[in-house]
């Protein structure tokens, strides 16, 4: 999160993001060199939750070189799916699964998808998704492309490990 001068809805901004139901997350919130009271309210949140790495600019670099630098300064792993990898998610999970989706919301299961292929092995050690890890991707959309479909489906959870994804995974593409 970059914040410049945003002490007005700052703690709504925070507090949204830290009571998610998710908690196992590393939370990036870079100061642009705010003016107002941005600084202290961040220091006040950073002290009180381990997930915040805060880092203060000196000075004020925008929004994009902000963004690149939380990136950098991540612990996580980050990998980009082209558009194409994205659309293939959301027409696999139209047919596969009924369920359709906005593109956009589409992107998690298609970084997924393209941690898992055999293909990108190389791309990926076998950390990427660590033993147990439980993997949460979601999507939103507008609608089911056949309510009948998800009402009556049968599918199995996925246990939370890699061999167990990668074999879901091949039994998608048949």
């Amino acid at each position: 999160m970059s914040v410049y001068n945003g002490a007005r809805d700052l703690r709504e901004a925070i507090d949204s993001i830290l009571h998610q139901t998710f908690a196992d997350f590393e939370f990036i919130i870079i100061d642009d060199a705010s003016n107002d009271n941005s600084p202290s309210i961040l220091a006040e949140y950073a002290a009180k939750d381990k997930r915040i790495r805060l880092i203060t600019n000196e000075f004020n670099l925008g929004l994009t070189k902000n963004l690149n630098r939380a990136i950098k300064e991540s612990r996580g792993t980050i990998d980009i799916v082209s558009d194409e990898e994205i659309l293939d998610a959301q027409r696999w999970l139209a047919s596969a699964e009924g369920i359709f989706v906005e593109p956009a919301s589409a992107a998690p299961i298609a970084g997924l998808l393209r941690a898992c292929d055999l293909k990108n092995a190389a791309r990926f050690n076998s950390s990427a998704i660590p033993e147990g890890c439980r993997i949460v991707c979601t999507v939103t959309g507008h609608g089911l492309k056949d309510p009948s479909v998800i009402a009556t489906a049968s599918h199995a959870a996925v246990e939370p490990n890699e061999s167990a994804v990668r074999r879901a995974l091949e039994k998608r593409r048949g």
